[in-house]
């Protein structure tokens, strides 16, 4: 009886054993799985505090780049005013088609935002909600006076078109992370040259200031609205030169993230 009660007491110490070492193994994987998931987290947080600052990084540059637009005297401003906005540049009419993406990449970073490793800016350009306006049919319905202060109005040094749209794009990287910021701008212009055409023709006309009549360019030949008949009348803005004062605010798309 003895030998039997210390044959089940030895296999009970086995089971207890086993319990002991099956706990301990439980144990030690979730030990392991805490620290893994530590380690996951801790990346995680690390991941976003470097977006963050990317983040952060591309929208002070866009500030930045937003007085500079805003500054005519600028390099930057004459930079997109004389060249990149201008109808002439790369070969296309921007007052008609989107414009492909213009890249500007600096790996000298420090001197213009600190703590970023490369900053991009991309720009984009296309035609403004009211680029139709730069020929446009002057509706006069036949009354003078309205036709006169239409025309006014045309040539008056204030007078601005919504000609274009720009898109820049600041993309800030940071101990590899990266964030793209854009920010549209709707820019109004002014043109000094204004010239119409008459009854669909070709020729151009330059208005005589305070009448209704027209004068043929570079010709001794006239047209007068108040001679009773019924013409068509075309203004046009002369974009083969740059506009004379611009101004930018921020559009409907503005201030659109993420990363690339």
């Amino acid at each position: 009886m003895q030998n039997k009660l210390r044959r089940i007491l030895q296999k009970q110490d086995g089971i207890a054993i086993l319990i002991v070492l099956c706990l301990g193994a439980l144990l030690l994987a979730l030990a392991a799985a805490l620290g893994y998931a530590a380690s996951v987290l801790t990346a995680n947080a690390n991941s976003q505090l470097r977006e963050q600052e990317a983040y952060q990084l591309a929208v002070s540059f866009s500030e930045v780049l937003e007085k500079e637009l805003q500054d005519k005297d600028s390099d930057f401003a004459k930079f997109i005013n004389g060249t990149y906005m201008f109808s002439e540049a790369y070969g296309i009419n921007i007052y008609t088609q989107e414009s492909g993406k213009t890249v500007l990449t600096t790996n000298n970073a420090n001197q213009l935002q600190d703590g970023a490793d490369t900053l991009t800016v991309t720009l984009q350009r296309r035609p403004g909600e009211k680029a139709e306006d730069l020929a446009m049919d002057v509706p006069y319905n036949n009354n003078m006076e309205d036709l006169k202060n239409q025309l006014t109005t045309l040539h008056a040094a204030d007078y601005k078109i919504e000609d274009l749209q720009l898109d820049i794009t600041v993309t800030a990287e940071k101990s590899g992370a990266a964030y793209a910021y854009t920010v549209t701008y709707d820019r109004s212009a002014h043109y000094s040259g204004v010239y119409f055409t008459i009854d669909s023709q070709t020729a151009r006309y330059d208005w005589v200031k305070e009448t209704t009549k027209f004068k043929k360019d570079r010709v001794d030949e006239w047209v007068d609205f108040s001679d009773g008949k019924n013409h068509t009348l075309t203004v046009h803005f002369d974009t083969s030169a740059a506009p004379t004062a611009v101004s930018y605010v921020r559009g409907v798309r503005a201030a659109q993230g993420g990363t690339p």
